[in-house]
């Protein structure tokens, strides 16, 4: 009896080991940066550097295709300065460019995309755009900006979009922009200042169906010399209660509030 015991837990031991050494998976990561591009496009001449993140898939501890680092560089910069709508808007191209990538190289399971857009003499803010791919989860999206209120306040402002958004369903940027501007203007004026601040994101939300949450960071200047610079400020969060659905419309909204 107690020799079979043995048989027995010997053969437990065997599948439990082989089971985990079968699921054995890991994966490989990359990055690619790509600096100091300057791109004819959104109607202007734009430096932009994208840095990417990738992730690829591998099967006992073997990746499933190797990488052509060199050749996933040439395919970027190739794409992004070959891109055909000069008018799109920069989540678009970079989101376009995700899938672009996925098409060249199956095999990766994850990317993220980090674009920035950095400040010209026509349009004085620096702006970001990531996109983010896992094969098993839905896309998303993040934009952000900065933007200067007047000499002593500074704002940095970001979004989220919705998953799955249409790609006609972007808000401009400058549409969202002036909102801020008009809205900081009223700010310092009122008696309740931060209610203001939070009826006025939710309004906001309300407007740009299309963005998930927003969240603005805010710069007070106190100090600034040759070599020292003090500042304080608050950041606020305000969100939809649940993602927005494209059949269920408005679901509703939650705020968050921190100091720093």
């Amino acid at each position: 009896m107690k020799k079979l015991l043995n048989v027995y837990y010997f053969l437990i031991f065997l599948h439990f080991y082989g089971a985990g050494y079968a699921s054995d998976a890991s994966d490989y990561l990359y990055n690619v940066h790509v600096k100091n591009i300057v791109l004819d496009h959104r109607f202007d001449l734009h430096k932009v550097e994208f840095d990417l993140s990738l992730s690829e898939s591998t099967v006992e501890n073997y990746p499933t295709e190797e990488l052509d680092l060199e050749l996933l560089h040439q395919k970027i910069v190739a794409f992004v300065e070959n891109y055909e709508d000069k008018a799109a808007y920069w989540e678009i191209l970079n989101r376009n460019l995700i899938l672009h990538i996925l098409e060249e190289f199956p095999t990766l399971s994850k990317i993220t995309s980090h674009l920035k857009i950095f400040a010209t003499p026509t349009k004085p803010h620096d702006r970001s755009t990531i996109v983010c791919y896992d094969k098993t989860t839905e896309m998303t999206e993040h934009f952000s900006f900065e933007l200067e209120i007047s000499p002593i306040h500074s704002l940095s402002i970001s979004f989220d979009y919705i998953k799955n958004i249409p790609q006609d369903s972007y808000p401009n940027f400058f549409d969202i922009k002036g909102d801020l501007v008009q809205l900081f203007e009223y700010y310092d004026s009122k008696e309740n200042s931060l209610r203001f601040l939070h009826e006025s994101l939710e309004t906001l939300l309300k407007k740009y169906v299309y963005v998930s949450s927003f969240k603005i960071k805010l710069k007070h200047l106190l100090l600034k010399e040759q070599e020292r610079e003090d500042h304080c400020g608050w950041s606020l969060i305000v969100k939809r209660d649940k993602e927005l659905s494209l059949t269920k419309g408005y679901d509703g909204i939650g705020i968050t509030f921190n100091e720093f």
